[in-house]
């Protein structure tokens, strides 16, 4: 069942039993997939979240309370999974606003264990896949809020 057709309380037990299978999980590739698996269930409309103002997006409990997500609002639901549910294994995962000039893509990617995630339609590429992107912003969880911490000179 769709848990994204149910009403809150139900997608939020839906979300913790998926926090808990993957903490089953021993490989953070398998983690990844059962994150994506998850947020591609859920329905997608235009644009809702601020890129330029962390302090005003959603937390998870928030986007499942709405039930209302965008592109943008499904890597960070899938970023919220994958840090809540094993921090141990994503403390590398960031959250990257590229331009991609040549494919005009313009969008929030995850980026964790040199994997880019949600770059097309909740996938998961090699990192060098974002190698000619400009990167605009970068943003890291500190298991409060999200932080900005672009640096130019950073390497993806």
């Amino acid at each position: 069942m769709n848990p994204f057709l149910l009403d809150t309380s139900s997608r939020r037990v839906a979300w913790k039993l998926l926090r808990e299978e993957i903490l089953e999980q021993s490989s953070p590739d398998a983690q990844i997939d059962l994150a994506l698996t998850f947020w591609k269930q859920a329905p997608i409309e235009n644009p809702l979240i601020d890129w330029d103002n962390a302090e005003k997006w959603p937390t998870p409990w928030e986007l499942l309370h709405t039930n209302r997500f965008c592109e943008g609002a499904l890597t960070l639901g899938v970023a919220y999974t994958l840090i809540l549910s094993s921090p141990e294994h994503f403390q590398d995962l960031g959250l990257l606003l590229i331009t991609d000039r040549q494919n005009h893509v313009q969008k929030i990617v995850a980026k964790t264990h040199s994997q880019v995630l949600n770059y097309g339609w909740l996938d998961r590429l090699p990192a060098t896949t974002i190698k000619n992107c400009q990167v605009h912003s970068r943003w890291w969880f500190d298991g409060r809020n999200w932080q900005n911490q672009f640096s130019p000179e950073k390497k993806l």
